[in-house]
């Protein structure tokens, strides 16, 4: 399978990328102030999940460089 990636398509995984570490940096420092237990827990499956994400479209933007 041809993984290579259209201009406009670099770009927009790029700020898709961009938008996915803001996330992951907002949840973790929400995630140090809250004392609720249930909004701390939500805020750290967030960043779990925000993390994965970046690993996965750097695999993309890493494949596409290629």
């Amino acid at each position: 399978m041809d993984q290579r990636l259209a201009p406009h398509e670099k770009l927009d995984v790029h700020e898709y990328l961009a938008f996915k570490n803001v996330c992951a940096t907002k949840a973790m420092a929400m995630s140090k102030l809250v004392k609720d237990p249930a909004l701390k827990a939500l805020l750290e499956d967030d960043l779990r999940m925000s993390q994965q994400h970046i690993r996965e479209i750097s695999g993309v933007l890493s494949n596409a460089l290629q």
